[in-house]
């Protein structure tokens, strides 16, 4: 696993969420809900492989690393 791909689209992927257009009610289509459901699940994917990485020991994605 590499972290670096792994944080990079979990970034790329919340970037996507956060443009999702939602109703003047503050609802979502139902194409639009799914689309944040298939989005949320793959996240939700990465986090828990990222933070198994970590927990086993793996390195921190440079992003995290401190100087």
């Amino acid at each position: 696993m590499d972290p670096d791909t792994n944080l990079s689209e979990l970034l790329q992927l919340a970037e996507r969420i956060k443009s999702v257009r939602y109703n003047q009610d503050g609802t979502l289509a139902a194409t639009e809900a799914a689309y944040v459901a298939e989005l949320a699940a793959t996240m939700s994917e990465l986090a828990v492989d990222l933070d198994q990485w970590i927990v086993k020991g793996g390195f921190l994605p440079a992003r995290w690393r401190t100087a």
